[in-house]
């Protein structure tokens, strides 16, 4: 697990920043820049004042993750379990879709406690599942 990472919402100077790294980590899916101007949306996650990643995420009844990524010499350091630790801080049950052939992540979403929910069928633009996870705050 990492060490001296701190956390705060994005603002409007972030933006390329988060883009690119979204690029860089996911050269067929990543996301348009135009997504990211919902900064009150976006938690960073920060190490010797570089952003190491960043997760999206709306809070309702429920926290719902539309996004969560890593600067690629970060990855399987912890950055992503760090950001997701953070949310549950909110105290709500967290809510995510994941492509069905990301193993990696869906492995990661287990070991924190996630469940698989529900799967939606061909739900992506390239015909690939979609597979929805849950994890349920138990008081």
């Amino acid at each position: 697990m990492i060490n001296n990472i701190s956390f705060r919402k994005a603002n409007a100077n972030d933006l390329s920043v988060l883009y690119q790294l979204d690029r860089l980590s996911d050269e067929n899916f990543h996301w348009k820049l135009s997504f990211f101007n919902y900064q009150d949306l976006i938690k960073i996650a920060i190490i010797a004042n570089q952003i190491v990643g960043f997760v999206v995420y709306q809070t309702t009844d429920v926290v719902e993750i539309f996004r969560i990524t890593t600067r690629h010499n970060f990855k399987n350091q912890g950055v992503a379990t760090a950001l997701i630790e953070a949310l549950k801080q909110l105290n709500k049950s967290i809510i995510l879709e994941l492509r069905e052939g990301n193993l990696k992540a869906f492995q990661l979403y287990q070991k924190l406690g996630f469940e698989q929910i529900y799967r939606r069928e061909k739900y992506y633009s390239n015909g690939e599942n979609a597979k929805i996870m849950q994890f349920s705050i138990v008081n």
